[in-house]
């Protein structure tokens, strides 16, 4: 298992350096292209924790980022649903985890 956590983790950080360099050419694609990685990131971890809410939560993340990708919102409009949706996220497993 923490052969898999680790090829998450780098796999994750190579990502966000790809969306760090597409930013220069598309700056409203940044927010939702990391919504997309993050959720995708999230599922993984649903085998790893034993915890499926990351693979509801890894949905949501990328469905959400590919629907900001496609509609026509400002370019901080991604940074504010991702927010919103990771603090989300973080107080529903919160809370499953205190049950």
């Amino acid at each position: 298992m923490r052969g898999l956590a680790i090829q998450t983790a780098a796999t994750m950080a190579v990502i966000l350096l790809s969306l760090w360099m597409v930013f220069s050419v598309a700056p409203g694609a940044f927010f939702p292209l990391a919504m997309v990685a993050v959720g995708a990131h999230y599922f993984p971890f649903a085998h790893l924790y034993g915890e499926p809410a990351f693979l509801v939560a890894g949905a949501v993340q990328c469905s959400a980022g590919l629907l900001v990708l496609a509609g026509e919102t400002s370019d901080s409009f991604g940074a504010y649903v991702m927010t919103g949706l990771l603090a989300l996220t973080a107080v529903v497993l919160f809370l499953r985890h205190r049950r």
